[in-house]
This record gives structure tokens, sequence and C-alpha cells, in this order.
């Protein structure tokens, strides 16, 4: 998809959340035929960055698009865990590393679950803890489904 950057931060373009919207949809679809698949960004993440960014050059339809997506994804997602802010960004040329910037985008995640109905888990930790409870949780999930 040549050139196009798929920042989210202040510097993302409407290129940018397309593609990122492209790429998360097929690859939605491409794991669609496996019983048990965890995803760690979904289109609420993008949502949370489209509104702390606040381009006024996006057009408010691509929030209504989202927002729609948002609520069939819903229909496909067993659970949706939530990761606080524990420790520092890490520089992967996607989120910014600011940590100022990365609380506001957190703060408009949560809103965004609560803006929608979204039921998720709050996972705390370390990284080894926060892997451990996920398994333990996407058992007991499996489990009931």
């Amino acid at each position: 998809m040549g050139g196009i950057s798929l920042e989210l931060d202040k510097k993302a373009t409407i290129d940018s959340y397309l593609l990122y919207i492209s790429l998360q949809l097929a690859n939605e679809r491409k794991y669609a035929k496996y019983e048990n698949v965890v995803s760690d960004r979904i289109l609420i993440d993008l949502l949370s960055y489209i509104r702390v960014n606040n381009d006024k050059s996006i057009s408010t339809y691509l929030e209504h698009l989202l927002k729609e997506i948002i609520e069939i994804e819903k229909k496909y997602y067993d659970i949706f865990i939530y990761l606080p802010i524990e420790f520092e960004p890490v520089a992967d040329g996607i989120r910014e590393t600011n940590i100022a910037y990365q609380n506001i985008v957190n703060l408009e995640l949560l809103n965004i679950y609560k803006e929608l109905g979204i039921q998720y888990y709050e996972i705390r930790g370390s990284r080894k803890d926060r892997l451990m409870k996920m398994n333990n949780l996407t058992h007991i999930a499996a489990i009931r489904s």
C-alpha cells in the first residue's frame, strides 16, 4: 500500500486511517475461520485516536462509519480486554510515545467503551502477569462459548 504510514498520532492522515481500517477488516476476515482469535487492536483504538487528534480535515462521516463498523465487530468478539497504561510507550512507529498524549487517548478509549455499551475486563500487572490473566480469562470465555 505504497508509502502510506500507519501512524495514528497527530501526524495521521485520512489515508493512514483508511489503510488502518482496510488492514484491520482484512485481518478480521482472514482469521474469521478460526474458533479462537486474539487481536491486540480493533477499530475502537482508531476511533479514540481520531477523536483525540481532532483534525478538522477529517470528515465526521469517518467517525460515523467507524462506529457502525464497531457495532458489527461487537457481535464477533466474545470478550474485550482493556490494558491500562502501566509501562513506558514503545517506539513502534505507529503510536505516539508522548505519555501525556497516550493518557488522553486512553481516556477517550474508555469513553468509547462506555458510549457504545461495551463490557470489558481490565487487566493490570507486569507483562507476564497480564499474559497469565489473559490466558485464564480467554480460557474461561472459550469454555462458556
